[in-house]
């Protein structure tokens, strides 16, 4: 059992970055790729000529994922391979929702009804063949705020 937000945004992104990293682990089997959700407040500064946006993170969990190769057939040595996962993911899933309940006072207060209340990033590292790709240089030059000038 898992919980849902009731969202079909929040679903429709959380598939495609699920396909993002299937896609990723298919061309890579064995390595290790970081899926990363982060929550964060916008803010928006007067730069020369606009405001622009600025992006406050109040929570980021990072988490490392590696896809584990199909169990072996009946009898061989991977049998209980699936079930070992599943009480290791339940006992992470687990730890999580101990942690969430445990810290709180970060949480900026609820300022609206809205089911999606705070903005989201999700991202999936790794993804891209490289360590330093587009993605992270976007990612880069979107949340890095400019240089102040010299008075």
């Amino acid at each position: 059992a898992y919980v849902e937000c009731g969202d079909p945004g929040v679903s429709r992104r959380g598939e495609e970055k699920i396909g993002q990293f299937l896609q990723w682990a298919e061309r890579h089997p064995g390595k290790v790729a970081q899926v990363s959700l982060a929550f964060f407040e916008k803010r928006y500064k007067q730069s020369w000529f606009s405001k622009q946006e600025e992006r406050l993170f109040w929570e980021r969990w990072n988490v490392n994922v590696r896809l584990a190769g199909a169990p072996a057939p009946a009898g061989g040595t991977a049998g209980g391979a699936p079930l070992e996962a599943r009480r290791s993911l339940g006992g992470v899933l687990d730890r999580v929702a101990q942690v969430v309940n445990d810290r709180k006072d970060h949480i900026p207060p609820v300022m609206n009804s809205d089911v999606v209340t705070f903005p989201y990033d999700i991202a999936v590292t790794g993804a891209d063949d490289s360590k330093f790709g587009l993605g992270q240089l976007k990612k880069f030059l979107v949340e890095t705020a400019p240089p102040r000038m010299l008075n």
